[in-house]
């Protein structure tokens, strides 16, 4: 079987021909105005599945969605779209979602879907919970009564067998601040230093904190799932909002 890869460009067009004659042509062509933009998708996507202060996502398909910049603090939201894109581009790291394509100005990205975590995805893949004990698995399977029982990522998580146990070492969450806190002060904790050497998440996180200025890797709301090469992959799904887009557009 012949593979055959095609360009970005390439890839857009087929999107825009089973998109309900959705066309990023028109939405670039209504940058300057952010309502008509925001009703552009409306009209065509539906209503955002995520709001912010500074973006909306809209659903584009099962593997794409829109990230637009909107709302009063919309410039913020362009310079979150603009450093998202730059920092997947620079760091080309599998930790983050995928960006495949923007406007000229940065008032859109189109960009990976990914399912968002739950404290129990940190434990399945990193074999760590997110808070101090491991949790019961909580995810539900809306379509069971009918005999058609979704697979994918809830059948992986099935065979959970932690509930509610305690752990004694340092949980994701530890990690994840102290990894953050080291951008504003100087800090060490031999402890959390271990387990960040001596696991290839923590370090690539650590990396992109370090090297990019990303902000907000301690709420789990950041994290998503991904398949990579048929293995579950944890994501950072915001990687835009950095050190300068806070300072420069969220400190008053």
């Amino acid at each position: 079987m012949k593979t055959i890869i095609i360009s970005e460009s390439q890839k857009k067009m087929l999107l825009e021909a089973y998109s309900s004659n959705f066309s990023f042509k028109t939405l670039s062509k209504l940058s300057k105005n952010k309502d008509k933009q925001y009703a552009y998708c409306k009209k065509y996507l539906g209503e955002p599945f995520s709001e912010g202060s500074s973006r909306c996502v809209f659903t584009l398909s099962d593997n794409f969605v829109v990230k637009l910049a909107f709302g009063k603090l919309r410039d913020a939201g362009i310079n979150q779209n603009k450093n998202e894109y730059l920092t997947y581009t620079l760091s080309e790291s599998p930790l983050l979602a995928r960006v495949y394509d923007h406007d000229e100005t940065f008032t859109y990205l189109l960009c990976e879907s990914v399912v968002q975590a739950e404290e129990v995805d940190f434990e399945k893949i990193l074999g760590i919970p997110f808070y101090g004990k491991f949790v019961q698995n909580t995810r539900k399977y809306p379509n069971e009564k009918n005999g058609d029982v979704e697979v994918g990522y809830d059948a992986y998580f099935d065979n959970l067998k932690q509930h509610n146990e305690k752990y004694d070492g340092v949980d994701v969450s530890s990690v994840l601040n102290y990894i953050e806190a080291k951008m504003d002060e100087d800090c060490y904790d031999k402890r959390v230093e271990e387990v960040i050497n001596s696991n290839k998440w923590f370090k690539e996180v650590e990396n992109i904190v370090q090297n990019h200025r990303v902000r907000d890797v301690s709420n789990v709301s950041n994290f998503g799932i991904v398949n990579r090469d048929g293995k579950p992959l944890i994501v950072i799904l915001d990687s835009g909002f950095n050190l300068d887009v806070y300072l420069n557009n969220y400190v008053f």
